[in-house]
């Protein structure tokens, strides 16, 4: 039963793991950015250009990290359900019935009949002047007799 499934569990248990990869991501992202506004409040209000532009890069990290993490999530669920509609390819909808006898000839008996069809005819193959010629003498002796 197991052997004739798709790959729907395969898929929810790669998209679980990725999904645990993304919070790990984003948590480590959200770290970063929080320490980054410990040390500098107002980064967007600040004159200097290299603390704005270092805020900006960190929010657009977290932010493409809440986004990663939505997709992944949202496969994860979608992969989830294909696992649950996994059905087998091959359904057995009975068990085989097998029968107690045969219903054809065993192989022995067909395999003596070819060897005696065989037989037969590479005799009637070699004797086939004599054949021949006896039918040929039975004619002319119907023939003289009428």
């Amino acid at each position: 039963m197991e052997a004739g499934k798709t790959r729907g569990g395969e898929k929810a248990h790669f998209a679980s793991s990725r999904l645990e990869e993304a919070r790990r991501a984003l948590n480590k992202a959200e770290e970063v950015f929080r320490d980054f506004l410990e040390k500098n409040r107002n980064y967007l209000t600040s004159s200097d250009p290299y603390v704005r532009l270092q805020g900006t890069r960190f929010e657009t990290e977290i932010k493409l990290r809440q986004q990663l993490l939505m997709t992944i999530a949202l496969n994860h669920e979608q992969a989830l359900l294909e696992e649950k509609n996994d059905l087998p390819l091959l359904n057995v909808i009975d068990p085989p019935n097998l029968p107690v006898e045969k219903s054809r000839p065993a192989r022995s008996i067909i395999v003596l009949a070819t060897f005696a069809v065989t037989f037969f005819a590479l005799f009637l193959y070699k004797k086939r002047e004599w054949i021949i010629a006896r039918i040929a003498v039975e004619d002319n002796v119907g023939q003289n007799l009428k």
